[in-house]
C-alpha cells in the first residue's frame, strides 16, 4: 500500500490481512516523526486516484497497546475565514478549500489550502498557495480534466492584473499550473462560476468591473482542452450583478443562478435582485424563471446541486445591501429549487447553523450531504465551524466548531 501525506511524502506499508493493521515497511529516511521502520501503525486513508492512497490519519500502535496519532501538519483544521473558495471532487469525496481572509481587510489574507473528506469528517492540510493565486479569484472543479480551474484577477500583492490569468490545480499531485489561457475575460470581483458537465466547460458570469466598480452581465466559457475563453453571445441575460450564487443542475443539464447585488451608480447604491435564471450552455440561452414563491434576495450566499434529490440547495447569505440604512443581515435559511418545475420551497431543518454569509458550501454525491465551512455573522466575526447537512432526512450536524 503506497500512501501520500499532506507534505507530499511517500510512505509504503505492508498490509496485515488477518488483523487489518498495516505494518510500516519502508520510508525514504527510515523514520517518520519517531516512527521506525517495521513498527506497526493503523492508517486511515482514501484512494487518491493515481494508485496511491491519501493519508487521513496515521496512528502508532505502541507495544504497550496504547495508541498515539502522528500528525502530518501542525494544525488540525482551517482557521476562521471569509471570502474563501471551494470545489468538490467526487472521485475522492473531498471538498477543497482555498485561501480567504481571517478578517475584513486585505491585510487579513490567509493563503493556505485544505481538503475535507466528507465520508470521514477529516480535514487535511495541503500547504500554501502560490503567491500568484492568493488573491481575488473564482474556481470550479472540471471533472473531465480532473483539475480545479482558477480564474485569477489580482497578483499576490493585491494589484489588478492587466490580463487575468487562468490557473489549474491538480487535486492528486497538489501541483499548480499557470495555463496562460487565450482570450480571458476582463478583471473583475464577485463573479459567479460553475462547471457545465454536458458542455464540459467552465462558465463565468458577471461580477464587478475593477476599472469602473460597476457590475457586468457578460457570460464566458472556458474549454480546458483548447485552453481558451470564449464570450457566449446570448439574446437575453440576467441583470448586471455580483456576489450572486450559481451552480449546475446535472439532471436538468442547466446552470441555475439566483439573486446577487446590482450597483447602478458610483455612489454604490443598488439592490439585490429577486430573480432566478437558467442557462443552457450548448444553446447559449439564458431564461428567467417565473416563480410565485422564492427566497428573499441576497448576496454572499451559496448554491449547490443535490444529486440525491435532483434539486438545487441554497443556504445563507446576506439580505440588505451594505448601506447605513440597509445593512447586511446574514441568514441561516435553507431552500430547495426544482429546476424542471421552476419551484422554490423552504426546507425545515432542525439544529441549523447560526446566520452567516461569505461561507462555502459543497455537496457530496457519495454521502448525500452538503458541507458548509466558515463565513460569519459579519466580516469582523469569521468562524471556522464545519457543518454537514443531510438531505435524507433534513438535518444539520456540527462537525467542528
Amino acid at each position: 500500500m503506497t500512501l501520500r501525506t499532506s507534505a507530499k511524502q511517500t510512505l509504503v506499508f505492508q498490509v496485515d490481512a488477518a488483523t487489518h493493521v498495516q505494518g510500516f515497511a519502508r520510508w525514504g529516511t527510515n523514520t517518520l516523526m519517531g516512527l521506525e521502520v517495521g513498527q506497526r501503525v493503523r492508517v486511515s486513508a482514501v484512494p487518491g486516484g493515481d494508485g496511491t492512497f491519501i493519508a487521513r490519519q496515521v496512528v502508532c500502535l505502541a507495544f504497550s497497546g496504547s495508541t498515539s496519532p502522528l500528525k502530518t501538519s501542525g494544525v488540525d483544521e482551517p482557521v476562521a475565514r471569509i471570502y474563501h473558495q471551494s470545489a468538490y471532487r467526487d472521485r475522492s469525496d473531498e471538498m477543497f478549500v482555498f485561501a480567504g481572509q481571517s478578517g475584513p481587510s486585505w491585510t487579513n489574507e490567509v493563503k493556505d489550502m485544505w481538503s475535507y473528506h466528507v465520508g470521514t469528517d477529516h480535514w487535511r492540510y495541503l500547504g500554501e498557495q502560490p503567491a500568484a493565486v492568493a488573491n481575488s479569484y473564482n474556481l470550479v472543479y472540471d471533472r473531465s480534466a480532473d483539475r480545479i480551474v482558477v480564474y485569477v484577477t489580482m497578483d499576490g500583492d493585491g494589484n489588478i492584473l492587466e490580463t487575468p490569468e487562468t490557473w489549474s490545480f491538480d487535486p492528486v499531485t497538489l501541483e499548480w499550473e499557470n495555463r496562460h489561457a487565450l482570450n480571458p475575460p476582463s478583471a473583475r470581483f464577485g463573479a459567479m462560476m460553475a462547471y457545465d458537465g454536458r458542455a464540459r466547460k467552465t462558465v463565468l458570469f458577471a461580477g464587478g468591473d475593477f476599472s469602473t466598480w460597476l457590475p457586468l452581465n457578460d457570460t464566458w466559457t472556458y474549454d480546458f482542452a483548447s485552453n481558451t475563453w470564449t464570450q457566449l453571445q446570448t439574446a437575453d441575460s440576467p441583470p448586471r450583478i455580483n456576489f450572486g450564487a450559481m451552480a449546475y443542475d446535472r439532471s436538468a443539464r442547466l446552470i441555475v443562478l439566483f439573486s446577487g447585488n446590482h450597483w447602478y451608480d458610483y455612489s454604490f447604491e443598488g439592490w439585490n435582485i429577486d430573480e432566478t435564471w437558467t442557462l443552457d450552455v450548448p444553446q447559449a440561452t439564458w431564461k428567467r424563471v417565473s416563480t410565485t414563491f422564492a427566497p428573499p434576495p441576497r448576496t454572499y450566499h451559496r448554491m449547490v446541486y443535490d444529486s440525491w434529490r435532483g434539486e438545487m440547495l441554497m443556504f445563507g447569505g446576506c439580505t440588505g445591501i451594505d448601506l447605513p440604512d440597509d445593512p447586511l443581515i446574514p441568514q441561516n435559511d435553507i431552500w430547495a429549487f426544482h429546476t424542471r418545475t421552476g419551484t422554490w420551497r423552504q426546507l425545515d431543518a432542525g439544529n441549523a447553523p447560526g446566520p452567516r454569509g461569505w461561507h462555502t458550501m459543497e455537496f457530496s454525491s457519495d454521502s448525500g450531504r452538503a458541507v458548509v465551512f466558515g463565513g460569519g455573522t459579519s466580516r469582523e466575526e469569521p468562524t471556522q465551524s464545519t457543518w454537514v447537512y443531510a438531505t435524507m432526512p433534513h438535518r444539520w450536524r456540527n462537525v467542528l466548531d
